[in-house]
């Protein structure tokens, strides 16, 4: 399967969530159960500074349902949206079958995440 281009917006400071259901040729739903998701930002596919993306498949997985998500805010070990740099990334999806042989790692969406600036409150109302 060739990745699909999808390009995505992220506002500074909010929460940012945006999800996918994946099909093959024919328009039906891929199984993702049994699946591994990751996904991974970055400014350019050289560097070596890549942002992690919370991925997930878990939520109806029958369904090919994929979900990215980046909080607002949080912890220390945590990227968070307002940490992000305003500006143009490069982000990737990758599945990845979990038990199967033979174990496939396969790229299904890229493209370009746009990084929004805005006013940042020291704290909310």
């Amino acid at each position: 399967m060739a990745a699909i281009p999808v390009n995505l917006s992220i506002v500074q400071g909010t929460d940012f969530t945006a999800d996918f259901n994946l099909r093959d040729t024919s328009g039906n739903f891929i199984n993702l159960t049994n699946y591994t998701v990751f996904a991974y930002m970055a400014r350019n596919y050289t560097t070596s500074n890549r942002i992690s993306l919370n991925a997930v498949s878990n939520l109806n997985p029958t369904q090919g349902l994929i979900r990215i998500s980046m909080p607002d805010t949080g912890g220390s070990l945590v990227k968070k949206t307002q940490d992000l740099k305003p500006g143009r990334y490069i982000y990737n999806i990758f599945v990845n079958n979990v038990g199967l042989t033979p174990n496939i790692r396969e790229k299904v969406i890229e493209g370009i995440i746009e990084v929004e600036s805005s006013i940042l409150p020291s704290s909310l109302p």
